[in-house]
C-alpha cells in the first residue's frame, strides 16, 4: 500500500516536470535575439566532485537591454573579447581610444584659456568678498578681494569693445566702489604691519612703548573704518556681480577664438586705450616730489602691468619687457610710499603726545621716526632717476615698444662706493 503510493507521486511529480520544462521552451522560444556568452571558470557542473562550488553562472547579455552586465575579472574579461571577435558585425564592437591629437593650439586658444585661468581665482575672491572676516586669514582675504577688483576692472577696460561700453562702464563702476571701500581699511592693515617690524626692531625699551601706544591707536583706527567698508559690502550683490563679470568672460573667449592663428593686431587694438590712459599726463618724478606724486606713478605702472598680464601669450618680447618693467617701477615705489606714510603718522602722532604731556613717549617715537626718515632719504637719493621722465608728446599707439618708450625706465639703486 505504502510504495504504491509512492509509486504515484513519483509518476505525478515527473509529470510536472516535463509539463513545466515544455512551458520553459515556450517561453524561451518567444524571447528576441540574445547575444550569448560563456563565462566558465574550472570544471564544468557534469564533472564537478561531489560538494564542490558551484560554477559562475553563464552571463546572458541582450543588445536591447539598458542593464549593464555584472562586473567581471580581467582574465574573463579578455574571453569575453576573444569569444566575440568571430561573432557578426551585429554585434557591438569596441571603440579604439583616440589618439592624442600632434597639432599645437593656436595663439587665439592660449590666450582664452589663458585669460580664463587668470581671472577664474580673482572672480572666486570676488564671489566670496563679503565674507572675507571668516577667513582663516581675514587680512589676507581682504587684501585678495581688492587685488580681484583692480585686475577685473582692468578686465571690463581692456575688453570694453568685446563686452560693451556701456556694460564696462557699469561693471567698472560696480567694481571702483569695492576697491574703494576696501582701500582704508588695506591702508590701516600695512600701516599696523610695518609698526610691528619696527617694534621688532626697536633695541630701547622707551621706543618699544612709544610704538604699542601707536599700535593701539592704529588699531582703533583700523575698527572704524572696517565698520564703514562692511556697510558698503552689506549692501552690494558680490556674487550677483561676478556671474554678470563671468558672462562678460565667456564672451571674451568666445571672440579670442574666433579670432584665428594670429590675433596679435586685435589685441593690440583693444590695449590702446587704457594704456593710453595709464601713461597720459605722467608726472615728473624729483627726490624733492611729494609722496603722492611718486604714488600716482606707480598706480599708473599698476594699470600697465594689470593690462598687459592680460594677454600673456600674445605678447611680444617688448611686451614682457614693458611687463616687467612696470612691475619694478610698482614694487620699487610701493617701498617709497610705505615708508613715507609711515613717517608721516608717527610725526603726527609725536606732535600729538607733545601736546598731551607725554615727552617721554614722544621721545621713543622720534628715534623711530629719525631712522625712518634716513632709510627714506637713502632711497629717494640713491634711485638713479634717469629715464623716470617719460616723453608723453605725440600720439600713442598700441605697439608696446611705444609703450615701452612712454613708460619710465625701472628704478635701480646705485652702487655704493667703497670707502
Amino acid at each position: 500500500m505504502r510504495a504504491r503510493a509512492v509509486e504515484t507521486a513519483r509518476r505525478v511529480a515527473m509529470g510536472a516536470l516535463e509539463r513545466l520544462g515544455r512551458e520553459a521552451e515556450r517561453l524561451v522560444g518567444r524571447l528576441p535575439p540574445v547575444v550569448e556568452t560563456m563565462a566558465l571558470r574550472g570544471s564544468t557542473a557534469a564533472s564537478a566532485p561531489p560538494f564542490a562550488p558551484a560554477p559562475p553562472p553563464i552571463v546572458i547579455e541582450r543588445a536591447t537591454a539598458s542593464r549593464r552586465p555584472a562586473p567581471e575579472e580581467p582574465s574573463a574579461r579578455e574571453q569575453r573579447v576573444e569569444a566575440t571577435a568571430s561573432e557578426p558585425s551585429s554585434r557591438l564592437e569596441l571603440v579604439p581610444p583616440l589618439e592624442p591629437s600632434s597639432e599645437t593650439p593656436t595663439v587665439a586658444v592660449m590666450l582664452a584659456l589663458h585669460l580664463r585661468a587668470h581671472l577664474e581665482p580673482r572672480l572666486t575672491a570676488l564671489r566670496h568678498g563679503a565674507t572675507w572676516a571668516q577667513a582663516q586669514e581675514p587680512e589676507q582675504a581682504l587684501r585678495k578681494l581688492r587685488v580681484a577688483t583692480r585686475r577685473l576692472r582692468a578686465f571690463a577696460r581692456v575688453f570694453a569693445p568685446v563686452i560693451g561700453d556701456r556694460q564696462a562702464r557699469k561693471l567698472d563702476k560696480r567694481l571702483r566702489v569695492i576697491t574703494r571701500a576696501a582701500g582704508p581699511r588695506r591702508e590701516w592693515d600695512a600701516i599696523l604691519a610695518s609698526l610691528r617690524r619696527e617694534h621688532e626692531r626697536a633695541s630701547e625699551a622707551i621706543a618699544r612703548a612709544a610704538l604699542e601706544h601707536v599700535m593701539v591707536w592704529a588699531e582703533e583706527q583700523r575698527e572704524a573704518t572696517t565698520r564703514r567698508m562692511d556697510d558698503v559690502l552689506d549692501g552690494k550683490d558680490l556674487p550677483g556681480l561676478a556671474q554678470a563679470i563671468d558672462a562678460a568672460l565667456d564672451r571674451v573667449c568666445g571672440r579670442m577664438l574666433a579670432l584665428g592663428h594670429d590675433p596679435s593686431a586685435q589685441v593690440e587694438a583693444w590695449l590702446e586705450p587704457p594704456l593710453a590712459r595709464a601713461v597720459a599726463r605722467m608726472p615728473t618724478l624729483a627726490p624733492e616730489a611729494d609722496v603722492e606724486v611718486w604714488h600716482d606713478v606707480r598706480k599708473r605702472a599698476k594699470q600697465v602691468r594689470y593690462a598687459l598680464e592680460l594677454v600673456g601669450p600674445a605678447l611680444d618680447e617688448s611686451g614682457k619687457t614693458l611687463r616687467k618693467r612696470a612691475k619694478a617701477i610698482q614694487r620699487m615705489l610701493g617701498e617709497h610710499r610705505d615708508l613715507a606714510v609711515l613717517v608721516r603718522l608717527l610725526h603726527a602722532q609725536r606732535q600729538q603726545l607733545v601736546e598731551a604731556g607725554l615727552p617721554t613717549l614722544a621721545g621713543g617715537l622720534q628715534t623711530t621716526e629719525g631712522g625712518l626718515i634716513q632709510r627714506l632719504r637713502r632711497i629717494a637719493t640713491t634711485v638713479q632717476l634717469d629715464g623716470l621722465e617719460p616723453d608723453l608728446r605725440g600720439r600713442l599707439h598700441a605697439r608696446a615698444d611705444e609703450f615701452r618708450s612712454a613708460l619710465p625706465e625701472p628704478p635701480r639703486l646705485a652702487t655704493p662706493k667703497k670707502a
